[in-house]
């Protein structure tokens, strides 16, 4: 029997001859994550595959596990025709690069295990703490230090 050990990311392959223990579902993010960003006037222009996240998935998928793509395109609050035409685009992106149509949503759940996205960063649960700094917030701390200074940390 199959477990996830403490810390794996999922990002090992699974011993050959287990069978899914886990419950629950991985979210894995669409845009910058398993297929390259694009900029796009429609919401059904879908990137490139990355391949290390798509073989990571197939990994994932031949293994039993609950893969799902994780993407605001088909938010049906921006437009349900919008969001219609995008999850279309998807599900004939995942049948060419993954070989089978995944689950589509826009939405955590409690029943969601793993979720890998670009934007995201690990937070240890109920203390606040990351564990992986974004250029973003070192931007933002600076210019808190700066608007309550008045000069920069480089000016003192």
């Amino acid at each position: 029997m199959r477990t996830r050990a403490p810390g794996n990311n999922g990002l090992d392959s699974f011993p050959e001859n287990t069978e899914r223990t886990t419950l629950g579902w991985i979210g894995v993010d669409l845009d910058g994550t398993l297929a390259k960003s694009v900029i796009a006037q429609t919401r059904e222009k879908i990137g490139l595959p990355v391949h290390p996240m798509v073989q990571l998935v197939k990994v994932w998928l031949a293994h039993g596990e609950d893969v799902r793509i994780f993407t605001a395109r088909v938010n049906p609050n921006r437009g349900q025709v919008k969001a219609m035409r995008a999850r279309r685009a998807i599900e004939a992106w995942c049948k060419r690069h993954l070989g089978q149509v995944l689950p589509i949503t826009y939405e955590k759940d409690w029943d969601m295990t793993l979720l890998f996205d670009d934007r995201a960063r690990q937070v240890e649960r109920d203390t606040g703490r990351v564990f992986c700094r974004h250029s973003r917030k070192n931007r933002i701390a600076k210019q808190t230090r700066t608007t309550h200074s008045g000069k920069t940390s480089q000016e003192t």
